[in-house]
């Protein structure tokens, strides 16, 4: 065990270096990269409100103008490959 506690100390001494280094770089502003302290919510209450009506998917309608015209469109797609082979 006496061989392990010399790389650990040498390991403290890098990290405590690393810290005193990205201290002078950001002049002891928080760093980008360290933890946050308390992470805020997410608010996912418009994808719940989206869940709760199933004619709609992400706020469009099923029975949308636009929706209609591509689906008749794909009808006519269909029929007019039908006829060619």
């Amino acid at each position: 065990m006496g061989s392990q506690s010399n790389p650990l100390e040498g390991a403290r001494a890098a990290l405590n270096n690393a810290r005193v280094f990205t201290s002078s770089v950001t002049g002891g502003k928080p760093s980008a990269f360290a933890p946050k302290s308390q992470a805020s919510p997410s608010n996912y209450s418009h994808v719940r409100a989206a869940r709760k009506s199933p004619s709609e998917f992400l706020g469009t309608s099923g029975d949308a103008s636009t929706a209609k015209a591509a689906s008749e469109n794909a009808d006519r797609t269909r029929e007019a490959i039908k006829a060619v082979q």
